[in-house]
């Protein structure tokens, strides 16, 4: 996005930016994308005790992919503040 603050994984979300007349889409990039329970098997040799969520629009779909009943965290922080210009 023209203001870097504003990446997002969402299409959806950029779209609507965009629509705004404010901000505008400045480049599109294609990333390979890994589930995090396969992130975690792969990295953790015992039970992580923090996980911290800040994926850019996609915070609620990875939440709803995480592995509680292999994994389960002492701390799970996720972002929730969404974007708004009047401060909503």
């Amino acid at each position: 996005m023209s203001s870097h603050t504003l990446s997002t994984f969402s299409e959806i979300d950029a779209i609507n930016l965009e629509k705004g007349g404010k901000y505008r889409i400045e480049k599109i990039l294609t990333l390979p994308v890994r589930n995090i329970n396969s992130i975690i098997k792969e990295n953790f040799d015992r039970p992580i005790d923090l996980v911290s969520i800040d994926v850019e629009g996609w915070n609620y779909e990875i939440i709803k992919s995480f592995d509680f009943s292999s994994t389960r965290p002492f701390c799970f922080c996720a972002e929730t503040i969404t974007f708004s210009e009047n401060n909503d």
